[in-house]
């Protein structure tokens, strides 16, 4: 699976994760103010659950190299912002150093009127076809895990 690294080792885990009611203030280094956002405690979602699954691997992981999250266009996240988030929150732990890759998945809807289904790009979610309000989300709320990359221990 991981082409040329015999030592990689992918754990393939589905947690549906959700972030908390309340955002916590971040200090952004790079851009050098106090801000709210929801990253955060999404990022320390993300860190928890990896974590937990790194605590359940057998034989333990010597170090996670990648993480790999699906995220739903509909939380509204800026990428760079979790990324800096999940580097914060990682540090001290043995996550320290690990990539985090996101995979955005789009926003998708269905029309209970005409059956329509297609990516939906505004804001107010209406069909593609028949421009009908009525449309079921079928993607685009998603928020787990995807994939770990770890390196055994010898």
């Amino acid at each position: 699976m991981f082409a040329g690294d015999s030592d990689a080792y992918a754990a393939f885990i589905r947690i549906r994760g959700r972030s908390r009611a309340w955002d916590p203030v971040y200090w952004d280094r790079s851009f050098g103010y106090v801000c709210w956002m929801h990253e955060f405690s999404i990022g320390q979602r993300i860190v928890d659950a990896v974590l937990e699954e790194l605590a359940r691997l057998d034989p333990p992981a010597a170090r996670l190299c990648k993480t790999r999250v699906v995220l739903g266009e509909l939380h509204q996240v800026v990428p760079d912002y979790l990324m800096s988030a999940y580097g914060l929150l990682s540090e001290g732990t043995s996550l320290a150093g690990s990539e985090l890759e996101l995979v955005l998945a789009p926003v998708i809807g269905r029309c209970r009127a005409c059956g329509w289904e297609g990516n939906i790009d505004a804001p107010l979610f209406r069909c593609g076809e028949c421009r009908s309000l009525g449309v079921d989300m079928i993607s685009g709320k998603e928020l787990y895990l995807d994939h770990l990359e770890v390196i055994l221990d010898q």
